[in-house]
């Protein structure tokens, strides 16, 4: 399942993460894939992501782990990989074709890490489709099957909230 926590990060308000790893060898449970799936293709059919970064197969949204899933997660890495090195301080992710979980800290809030292909992924939704990620929740763009995971998510999220507060 999905999973949706606060991040202390200011251009990050929320970071939404998979629960297990999505990718070759990984668990790729159906709503970790989904998730996975809809924000690369959101993110690669941006008109700012470079086109050798591409990548040479499409794959449908449909939570079903697929080969070219992988080369769209290792071309997403390499173009962080090729970015990271002209911004000094980045750290890239590792380029293997896999997306890990982000965990929470203290308090259910995420201090991402700076080398997590999940927080970049999130990011670089965000900067494709503000809007969208920002009210994942219910935008229409969102296929039925994620959506219902992400309210899911969202729920447990505001249950941590208010267990925390009391």
């Amino acid at each position: 399942m999905a999973s949706l926590y606060e991040c202390l990060t200011p251009n990050l308000p929320v970071i939404w993460t998979v629960d297990n790893p999505v990718g070759k060898d990984s668990t790729n449970s159906i709503e970790d894939v989904y998730l996975v799936q809809f924000f690369l293709k959101k993110v690669v059919a941006s008109p700012h992501y470079p086109q050798k970064y591409k990548p040479p197969q499409p794959w449908d949204v449909n939570g079903c782990w697929q080969a070219s899933m992988h080369d769209g997660i290792r071309f997403f890495q390499w173009f962080l990989y090729a970015r990271s090195e002209t911004e000094e301080g980045k750290l890239p992710p590792l380029v293997n074709g896999r997306v890990d979980p982000v965990l929470p800290g203290n308090k259910s809030k995420v201090q991402p890490s700076l080398n997590s292909t999940m927080v970049y992924l999130c990011n670089s939704f965000r900067g494709a489709a503000k809007d969208t990620y920002d009210n994942l929740m219910t935008s229409r763009e969102v296929p039925s099957a994620l959506h219902f995971a992400l309210l899911r998510a969202g729920q447990a999220h505001l249950k941590r909230q208010r267990s925390l507060n009391h």
